[in-house]
């Protein structure tokens, strides 16, 4: 079981990294050309590394995770 979380994580990462990620940076452009033009492309590729970088932190400041009550699985 141990193993198929392991694969299962890094794929699931790769899928979510290289197919949601592109499309959406893409419909961001497609919103904002009205508005920016041709730095579009700068705005949308900067919102991807900023939301990048505040789920990070985000990650970083989270309170350590409890371990389990003895008894438990």
């Amino acid at each position: 079981m141990r193993a198929l979380a392991s694969a299962i994580m890094p794929l699931t990462a790769a899928g979510f990294g290289q197919g949601v990620g592109p499309s959406t940076v893409g419909e961001l452009n497609d919103a904002l050309k009205n508005d920016f033009g041709a730095r579009a492309v700068r705005y949308s590729l900067l919102s991807a590394a900023v939301m990048t970088t505040v789920g990070a932190c985000r990650h970083a400041a989270a309170p350590p995770r409890r371990s389990r009550p003895r008894g438990c699985m």
